[in-house]
């Protein structure tokens, strides 16, 4: 439970004493619906809490627990973040936009220790939060991809497992869009 008050505790415990090299965070609360002046603000709070202090808990917990080789810190975000929002879920692009200027502020603190500090921008990957869009939904905005086709998990994956790699080790601070030609 990254609100929990004793999170860092928790993983400094399940580490053991060994260093930790990478985190994926790619939890999010939900996908509310809906304006900014509709929201409740318990709404809006819990996005742009987990795009910047639960985002933040997680970057002190690896600068924290880092060995020599430095590290990764790995975020998901989406398309309807900072550059593309999308005002029928206002709450939830305000989250990611959040995010976002954390992962860019992140990345020349975390450098110090040799760690690298990134966000993947998915476009619409039918799963997860998206899993129940219907086929008729789907189709459409695969439609709207120069590529033809919707983001997949296996291309966040490939994504991730590039970024958690030795290859990856100049790139920080980046906001990586996966949107299949999308502009």
């Amino acid at each position: 439970d990254l609100a929990a008050p004793d999170f860092a505790e928790h993983v400094a415990a399940a580490l053991a004493g060994q260093p930790l090299y990478g985190v994926v965070h790619a939890a999010w609360p939900g996908l509310p619906r809906g304006g900014l002046l509709g929201a409740p603000d318990e709404t809006i709070e819990e996005q742009v809490r987990f795009g910047s202090v639960h985002t933040v808990r997680l970057a002190r917990v690896l600068f924290g627990h880092a060995g020599a080789a430095g590290g990764r810190l790995v975020v998901v975000s989406s398309l309807a973040g900072g550059r593309r929002p999308a005002l029928a879920m206002a709450p939830y692009s305000l989250g990611k936009a959040t995010l976002e200027s954390t992962i860019r502020l992140l990345a020349p603190e975390m450098a110090r220790k040799q760690i690298c500090v990134n966000a993947i921008c998915p476009s619409l990957v039918p799963a997860g939060m998206n899993r129940h869009q219907n086929e008729r939904a789907l189709k459409l905005q695969a439609a709207n991809v120069p590529l033809g086709r919707l983001c997949e998990a296996g291309d966040v994956a490939g994504l991730v497992r590039f970024l958690l790699s030795r290859d990856a080790g100049f790139v920080s601070g980046q906001l990586i869009e996966l949107a299949g030609g999308i502009v």
